[in-house]
């Protein structure tokens, strides 16, 4: 996602996004929990997170997410603020440490059972 909303773009033109933006469509294609550990996984890197606002998620994950039986579905956008010059289109150095907590956050997923979360 773009580092500022442009007018066109959400309901909330000129709107500075958070480093990240969680989305399980509240709650309906994730077990809330689940993406409550994804937001604190990446706030305990120093990032700044939202959830649900304002992307909440779209088809993929509507279509995908059913909590229920077991299939959670999150939408993780990402500020390009993060890995690039939006201008030049030109990798940042930090790219290759949001590589790395990238990583890092599908190592935890992998090894968390939404059952056994709050």
């Amino acid at each position: 996602m773009p580092a500022v909303a442009g007018s066109h773009a959400t309901e909330f033109p000129g709107m500075v996004h958070a480093d990240f933006v969680i989305g399980d469509r509240d709650g309906t294609t994730a077990a809330p929990a689940l993406s409550q550990a994804v937001c604190d996984f990446l706030r305990g890197l120093g990032y700044s997170v939202d959830y649900n606002h304002p992307y909440k998620g779209v088809e993929l994950v509507r279509r995908y997410g059913d909590p229920m039986h077991d299939r959670h579905s999150i939408q993780v956008e990402i500020n390009r603020r993060l890995y690039m010059d939006e201008w030049t289109l030109e990798m940042t150095k930090d790219f290759a440490a949001l590589r790395g907590h990238l990583r890092a956050l599908v190592q935890m997923l992998l090894a968390t059972d939404p059952r056994t979360l709050g």
